[in-house]
């Protein structure tokens, strides 16, 4: 669960940063250039985004399948016998 704890935080992260670099892309004394490099930051960081919010979704699916195996086999019926 760790792991998972990092991507979060890491997730927060990339989301402050996608949040700011909208706020500075409002900014009306930007040059173009300063323009186009917030915009190649802003898709930088949403891909990273994107591709870790692939990873959190892919482990939570991995944790959430082991948990349905495991419940499975705890709900096998007994294999009972009658004595005489």
């Amino acid at each position: 669960m760790a792991e998972l704890d990092v991507l979060d935080s890491t997730i927060s992260r990339l989301k402050e940063l996608l949040r700011t670099a909208w706020k500075d892309l409002a900014n009306p004394l930007l040059t173009s250039f300063e323009r186009r490099e917030a915009l190649n930051q802003i898709q930088i960081h949403s891909a990273e985004l994107r591709r870790y919010l692939l990873v959190i979704e892919a482990k939570r699916t991995r944790s959430r399948k082991q948990l349905l195996e495991e419940s499975s086999r705890c709900r096998e019926k007994p294999k009972l016998r009658l004595l005489a």
